[in-house]
């Protein structure tokens, strides 16, 4: 289980529940950015041991925040509400996916998987 998660999302009230959830399962440390600047400010600041990454950030797209994570060597996944990813770059083709709305079990899914 990691340690520090970064929870990029746009939505505060969805940030909240995720966090909500992470702590339920044992994370002990849970970042909230709500946009992909700072999302690299708290990188920059701290880098977290997996990120968990909403794709449609409004104004911008959390890819940017996943190519600093994946040079960086940090476990991410995509969160997404629709039922594909339109187009990643081809460096984050493959990255995992999680649906929304989360539950319990599919965070619990997603970060026990994460290396």
């Amino acid at each position: 289980m990691p340690f520090d998660v970064l929870i990029v999302e746009d939505n505060f009230i969805i940030g909240l529940d995720t966090e909500m959830i992470l702590r339920d399962l044992g994370v002990a440390s849970v970042r909230l950015a709500t946009d992909a600047s700072a999302a690299l400010r708290a990188i920059d600041a701290q880098l977290p041991d997996f990120a968990l990454i909403d794709v449609d950030l409004g104004n911008s797209s959390g890819y940017e925040v996943a190519a600093i994570l994946a040079q960086r060597d940090v476990p991410f996944a995509f969160a997404t509400g629709y039922a594909e990813l339109q187009a990643p770059p081809p460096l984050l083709r493959g990255a995992r996916i999680v649906g929304k709305p989360y539950t319990i079990d599919s965070l619990r899914n997603l970060l026990t998987r994460a290396k």
